[in-house]
This record gives structure tokens, C-alpha cells and sequence, in this order.
């Protein structure tokens, strides 16, 4: 077979032209460059900045079954699987993808219609709104750290940690964090060191009504006052090294005194010179280690 396309009749090259590559080498190059080509890994990839006819490509082919427990939740189709879990090596089973028992089921449908949304819409897909409950905030992302999507699902979470710095929470998502403590420790470590601040400087909104609200969740109380007391050992302790610089200031603006009294009744002739005062005297004596001076 030809190595170069002739550009004559006669397979001879005309005088000053130059051999074109075969189109077998042509697509050998292209295998050669594709094998060089790294595939990305799940965790780099992000569906939003897909093209319209690549994404839709996705929900076809293989359904895969979402257990919780031992139940059929939903289905997703694999190829949109593969894509968006950072967990389908570790969870993916003859056919199957399982999740623990108690598994929100209504959130992991809005999580899998949201991604539907992404792959059907012709426009450029926006990220999921955050406009839901706290308790569906907190759901929808334990469902998408448990199937290894967080990258959908990171920004609603971040919503949730915001509420609570910014703003006192109110009940609903106090109740919201309590319930899922285990899930997201971390959300409820901060939520218990804002309320225990707000305690401690008495600035909740209505402490009656909290104290009230304390006394039915008890857990939330105990983790407050766990909080508060090492606070409260350190407010002590500075209390008492203020009050112990006022002593000293005290003490040493008294011996500055004393020791300017002492030396102006000690100085000059002795015949000029005053008695000291029973604390001038053991002043004098403490400091100078002697007896006071003659006249003195």
C-alpha cells in the first residue's frame, strides 16, 4: 500500500511538491493522540458545562435500581450514573446502587429529577435552587454526599451553614439540625456554639421562651452548657487576674509613695529630719534591710 498520496496519475511527485500523508497515517495519528488523551476522573467532571447533545445523551441505555435498605427507590439510568458519582465504583452492584436505611426517598427524587433537568433542558442548566425547607436542605445533602454527588448539591448545603452565623435560627431549623446531628456534625457544632454565645451575653431574642424551648430538648441544653463551661472557667479566670492588676497597682502606687515620703524626711541634717510613720518605718526597713536613719 501507498506510505504518501501521489499527486500525479503516475504515483510521481510534480518537481517542488511535497508527499501528502496516506489517510492511514492520517488516522494513526489521530489513535496515537487519543491514546495520550488522560480520561478525567468522575470528581473533575461537571454535567452543567456539557454541550445540549452530550447530555442528553445521558439518561438513556441501562436502568440502574437506588435501594434503601432493602426497597427499590427510585431508578437512574447508568451512563448519567457513572458520571455524576464519585461513589459508582465503591456502591455499584450486579444492576443495583444502595443506600443506608432511613434515607430521605422524597429528596433522593428531587435529586435525580434535578439532574433529569439538567440533561433535558436545551438551555444553560442553573444549579439547584436552595429555596426549601431547612430539613430538605439538610436531606437533599446527606442524599448527594451518600451518592457521591456533591458537587450538585455543596452550594445548598452552604446555605445551611449560613443561617445560623449570620442570623438567630429559628425554631424549625434548630429542629432541622437536632434531627440530623450525626449526619452533619459539623452544622450542629456551630449551630450549639451560636446559641451557647447568644446565652452567655443574654442576647437571645426571647430568653424566656428559649429557656422553655431548652427544657424540651434537653440534648441541645446539655451540649450548650457543655459549651459554656469552659467559657464560664474562662471569664472567671480573667476576672480574677483583673482584680489581682488592680491589687498590684494599688500596692505599688502605695510603696511609690511611701518611698517618697521616707526620702524626704530622711534627707538633710539630722536635726531637720522627721520621724517616720509605723509603715514608712517598716518600709524602710524591708527595703533597705538597716534601721532607719538617725532622726527618723
Amino acid at each position: 500500500m501507498e506510505q504518501f498520496c501521489s499527486n500525479t496519475a503516475s504515483g510521481h511527485r510534480a518537481p517542488g511538491t511535497r508527499a501528502q500523508p496516506c489517510i492511514r497515517d492520517q488516522k494513526s495519528s489521530k489513535r496515537i493522540q487519543a491514546k495520550g488523551t488522560a480520561i478525567p476522573k468522575v470528581k473533575d467532571i461537571d454535567i452543567h458545562a456539557w454541550a445540549k447533545q452530550f447530555r442528553s445523551a445521558l439518561p438513556k441505555g441501562e436502568l440502574v435500581s437506588i435501594y434503601i435498605g432493602d426497597a427499590i427507590a427510585a431508578h437512574i439510568h447508568k451512563p448519567l450514573l457513572k458520571v455524576t458519582s464519585t461513589k459508582f465504583d465503591n456502591l455499584y452492584q450486579n444492576g443495583a446502587f444502595k443506600l443506608p436505611a432511613g434515607t430521605d426517598e422524597r429528596v433522593l427524587d428531587r435529586l435525580i429529577g434535578y439532574l433529569g433537568y439538567v440533561c433535558g433542558t436545551s438551555k444553560k442548566p442553573q444549579p439547584m435552587s436552595t429555596n426549601m425547607l431547612m430539613f430538605d436542605v439538610l436531606s437533599i445533602s446527606t442524599a448527594g454526599s451518600l451518592l457521591g454527588m456533591d458537587k450538585y448539591t455543596s452550594h445548598v448545603y452552604k446555605k445551611s451553614e449560613a443561617i445560623p452565623r449570620i442570623d438567630p435560627p429559628l425554631y424549625e431549623h434548630i429542629n432541622a439540625i437536632i434531627s440530623v446531628h450525626e449526619e452533619h456534625a459539623r452544622l450542629h457544632r456551630i449551630v450549639v456554639q451560636n446559641l451557647a454565645f447568644r446565652v452567655r451575653g443574654a442576647t437571645t431574642p426571647d430568653p424566656e421562651d428559649f429557656q422553655k424551648y431548652l427544657l424540651d430538648h434537653s440534648e441541645l441544653a446539655v451540649a450548650i452548657d457543655a459549651t459554656n463551661d469552659p467559657m464560664r472557667n474562662i471569664v472567671v479566670r480573667k476576672e480574677i487576674c483583673q482584680r489581682n492588676i488592680a491589687l498590684w497597682a494599688d500596692k505599688n502606687a502605695k510603696l511609690q509613695a511611701l518611698a517618697q515620703s521616707c526620702a524626704g524626711k530622711s534627707c538633710g541634717p539630722v536635726e531637720k529630719r522627721k520621724n517616720f510613720s509605723a509603715d514608712e518605718r517598716a518600709h524602710w526597713i524591708s527595703v533597705h534591710r538597716k534601721q532607719p536613719p538617725q532622726g527618723c
